[in-house]
């Protein structure tokens, strides 16, 4: 049987089990929630407001999740827990969306963020109750989609780690404007990023499993052939080749401590503070910024090693 059969007969199976228990949300229940009719500026007059929210569900404000956009999320996923996940939450949200359209409507929650956008939020699926033992505790499926202050959708709803919703969640963390000129979201260059929290301005990005650095403009800051990185203070950063050996690098990308170590971790107090543990073809040593050599290597385990050193 092909993958391909095989998902097919999953999606299958998911939604028989759960067609017994479908139920059909009424808008009655909301009777006192805000509808999306024209303009929001009112009902979220600043950044940082929230508001319960009845949108419309039709197929153009609910996005269709592609087979495809997940077969891609899965090859670069190699954490067995999130891709069990990300398969989860395609199944949970392809059965919803139906109910979604059947219904008519969505309640959401309504943030004013940044560049006069409406985030809007949804809990699909509470995961938090398991199964009927209590066990089994599941992540909450969530979708997000986003308005402009008109009320017009720039986004529909998908889900919370579809591409456009992370192409988003990027840029903002950037403190970028998504959408460009035409009002249109702007593909985010890099697979992901995140914010170095020692080094503020400056983002981890990653792009076909290389990693570097960039600043908030796009600027490269260190190229992406690294395989990991992290910053050890405010002006050099730890990174790991491919190959897995390790070196330092300065924010002006230049060599400090080449790449030939098979361990590097600087150490953060004590006598040698401001030093690194080396390991070089199985021997320990200990050496400075200069790369120069402060005690001798030597064949010995790396713990006795650090035991040696503390003591």
């Amino acid at each position: 049987m092909s993958i391909l059969s095989n998902f097919v007969n999953q999606l299958i199976n998911f939604l028989d089990n759960n067609k017994k228990t479908e139920q059909v949300d009424s808008i009655s229940n909301y009777p006192d929630t805000p509808r999306l009719n024209g303009s929001l500026r009112k009902l979220l007059p600043e950044t940082g407001k929230r508001s319960g929210l009845i949108i419309p569900a039709t197929e153009a404000t609910i996005a269709t999740e592609s087979y495809s956009e997940l077969s891609k999320r899965l090859e670069k996923e190699s954490n067995p827990k999130y891709r069990s996940r990300a398969q989860n939450d395609y199944f949970t949200f392809s059965g919803e969306r139906s109910k979604m359209i059947k219904s008519g409507f969505l309640y959401v929650s309504a943030e004013r963020i940044q560049f006069d956008l409406v985030k809007l939020t949804a809990c699909i699926k509470d995961g938090g109750r398991g199964d009927e033992d209590g066990f089994g505790v599941e992540p909450d499926t969530y979708v997000n989609g986003y308005l402009s202050l008109d009320g017009e959708f720039i986004s529909p709803v998908a889900l919370e780690e579809s591409k456009v919703n992370m192409h988003i969640k990027y840029w903002m963390l950037l403190e970028t404007n998504p959408l460009d000129s035409d009002g249109k979201i702007k593909n985010f260059p890099f697979d992901q990023v995140e914010k170095i929290y020692k080094l503020p301005g400056f983002f981890e990005v990653k792009h076909d499993n290389n990693v570097g650095i960039i600043d908030k403009n796009l600027n490269i800051i260190i190229t992406l052939e690294y395989k990991m990185l992290y910053s050890v203070n405010k002006k050099h950063i730890w990174v790991r080749l491919h190959s897995g050996l390790c070196g330092i690098v300065d924010l002006k990308n230049n060599i400090v401590i080449p790449p030939v170590y098979n361990f590097l971790s600087n150490i953060e107090g004590g006598k040698y503070k401001g030093l690194f543990v080396a390991e070089l073809s199985g021997r320990h040593g200990l050496i400075n910024l200069e790369n120069e050599i402060i005690l001798p290597f030597k064949e010995i385990d790396i713990k006795d090693f650090y035991n040696q050193i503390e003591n």
